[in-house]
């Protein structure tokens, strides 16, 4: 298991360890699409668990992100396709 090897100092080789612990711990999580701007994004995600009957937060994260141009090595207008797909997810 995952946990038992970190505790260990090394990581499951098999990567089938590493899914079985992670849904055993993660039942549920949330990604939402918090604000679309004009060149940079942000969403928020939720990861719960179950203890005793109640939902508990494991872990939540806020993440600002943008889409770059390698060549430029500079953010580009979240517009056309990839502003759709953002606020069809938004909705």
């Amino acid at each position: 298991m995952l946990f038992r090897s970190l505790e260990h100092g090394t990581l499951p080789t098999n990567t089938n360890d590493l899914h079985t612990d992670i849904q055993h711990i993660v039942q549920n999580s949330r990604t939402t699409i918090l604000d679309i701007g004009g060149k940079s994004a942000m969403f928020e995600q939720v990861v719960t668990r179950e203890t005793d009957g109640e939902p508990e937060v494991i872990v939540d994260a806020t993440v600002t992100f943008c889409v770059m141009d390698p060549v430029a090595e500079k953010a580009v207008p979240l517009e056309g396709e990839i502003r759709a797909i953002l606020e069809e997810v938004a909705q």
